[in-house]
């Protein structure tokens, strides 16, 4: 509530603190004269840009949950798909050892009774 004169104002806050200065901040109502018009205003602006402020914060907060949903399921299967690839990659490397031993084994048997040559 804009009270134009400065004297009122004054007047007012000093006579009623009680009755209307209290009255009025229950019933959300804040009490302005020229000089505190700014500084209201000020705050008022300050607390809506907060409020904004919150309201995308829980948003992204919200985003941010679903987000970990998301990174938590991909790592799930990273790690099941890299264990997989290690199952592959060390049958790989038997498969090899295993290959290298009889190629060995054939060479020497190769070799050692001249097989090959005529």
């Amino acid at each position: 509530m804009f009270i134009p004169s400065e004297e009122i104002f004054a007047f007012v806050y000093s006579q009623f603190p009680d009755d209307v200065i209290n009255y009025a901040y229950k019933k959300h109502v804040w009490i302005t004269s020229p000089t505190t018009l700014t500084a209201i205003l000020f705050i008022l602006d300050r607390q809506n840009s907060e409020l904004k402020l919150n309201k995308n914060l829980e948003e992204i907060k919200d985003n941010l949950l679903k987000l970990k949903v998301e990174f938590d399921r991909w790592s799930d299967r990273w790690n099941t798909i890299k264990d997989k690839l290690n199952k592959v990659n060390d049958g790989v490397r038997d498969l090899d050892i295993t290959q290298n031993k009889i190629q060995r084994n054939y060479e020497n048997i190769y070799t050692s009774h001249e097989l090959g040559e005529d």
